[in-house]
């Protein structure tokens, strides 16, 4: 493609992060601005404290906007004109208004494969069922959490020694290794999204309370 391809990154957490910085760093790609979480106070000095989103935004010169709502937002973003919005790990839905601004879409990178694991805890959700394998999903976004179509899959093994820290690093560096050619190739026409299929769950939140543990289960279980 000739010219670059033109975005607005939307993210809070490390995770996040590192689809901004692969993104950043690769020269078909124009980031007009982030969108991230308004900071916060954190710990008991409750210091105001920044989204590492926004941290690395900064560092590197790019445009961030944290608004309490993202239609506040429906305005600029016309005005923008963006090919693409990115969304990884924002933690809010998006809006139809502001699905319908990018020219090719809103993608997002999801912590898991779906259709299986929606919702929240989906990093950790495959450890806990003991299962084989978890991947990331980059998929085009609806009007509902998690739901719409797939445009790539990658997966990583799971040995049953994994802890969600291993799991989401892991994670974290294939989805921003997977995203920028993920896009260029849908710009490009060279994918089409393909609608999701199987069986399906909502994870929730993990609480503290489901830090409990039950010591009349398997030792694997515990672990």
């Amino acid at each position: 493609m000739s010219n670059k391809i033109k975005l607005i990154f939307l993210g809070n957490p490390e995770f996040a992060t590192k689809s901004l910085a692969s993104l950043a760093a690769d020269g078909r790609f124009d980031i007009l601005g982030v969108v991230t979480a308004q900071d916060k106070p954190v710990g008991r000095g409750k210091i105001i404290t920044s989204p590492p989103v926004k941290k690395f935004a900064q560092q590197n010169n790019l445009e961030v906007w944290q608004p309490e709502k993202l239609k506040e937002l429906t305005e600029k973003f016309q005005q923008l004109a963006p090919d693409f919005l990115v969304v990884v790990a924002y933690g809010k839905l998006v809006p139809k208004s502001i699905l319908d601004i990018p020219k090719y879409g809103c993608v997002n990178v999801h912590g898991s494969i779906l259709p299986r694991y929606r919702g929240s805890a989906v990093i950790q959700a495959p450890i806990l069922n003991g299962d084989t394998e978890t991947g990331v999903t980059i998929m085009l976004m609806d009007e509902t959490l998690d739901t719409g179509p797939i445009l790539k899959i990658e997966k990583m093994e799971l040995k049953g020694t994994e802890n969600a820290e291993d799991v989401h690093d892991t994670l974290a560096e294939l989805g921003a290794k997977t995203l920028p050619q993920t896009l260029v190739d849908l710009a490009e026409g060279k994918i089409t999204a393909q609608a999701q299929e199987g069986p399906s769950s909502y994870v929730k939140e993990i609480s503290k309370e489901d830090g409990h543990i039950n010591w009349s289960k398997p030792a694997v279980e515990i672990e």
